[in-house]
């Protein structure tokens, strides 16, 4: 989580017993977007309910503020070394030790500041980083890794893009 983002009041409590009530070993909440100078955009992120490695390996699907997995039945994981999408990699380990999905809480427990010019706000300069995460991190070949790129974009801008929605009042 960057430190300006912000966690809703509750936001552990909530999830803990989401998680306990669904056996979950990883979990992730919607979380709602705000301007880096703090005004609320009205729009939401939604959580998918269940998240599989496979559908994962597609695209980042867990905002890093919502992510909590059970350490005592995981053990401790840490985030790789790579400047950018080491929190995806960080929750696709958790997902595949998991050896079940990760489970998408409906409600918005966080709230996340977009920034206009960082590295994660520009998606095209991003695609260096992903195929990273492919090439690098999962230790694909350059022929899969440029395969999982292809089905990342497709992702993102035909299902992902979806999840954004406008929100009600805060």
């Amino acid at each position: 989580m960057q430190t300006d983002d912000l966690w809703k009041p509750q936001k552990l409590e909530k999830q803990l017993k989401f998680m306990l009530a669904y056996n979950a070993n990883v979990s992730f909440s919607s979380y709602d977007l705000m301007t880096e100078n703090g005004k609320h955009l009205s729009k939401t992120v939604k959580a998918l309910p269940k998240l599989s490695y496979k559908k994962f390996l597609k695209c980042n699907y867990i905002g890093n503020l919502t992510g909590m997995y059970n350490a005592k039945t995981l053990g401790k994981i840490y985030a790789p070394n790579l400047r950018k999408c080491q929190d995806w990699l960080l929750w696709l380990s958790a997902v595949k030790k998991s050896n079940k999905p990760a489970i998408g809480l409906k409600e918005s427990l966080a709230i996340y500041r977009v920034r206009k010019n960082s590295i994660s706000a520009n998606k095209f300069n991003l695609l260096k980083y992903n195929y990273l995460v492919y090439r690098r991190g999962l230790g694909f070949s350059v022929l899969k890794s440029l395969y999982c790129l292809t089905l990342f974009l497709a992702e993102y801008f035909f299902v992902k893009s979806k999840q954004t929605v406008t929100s009600q009042k805060m």
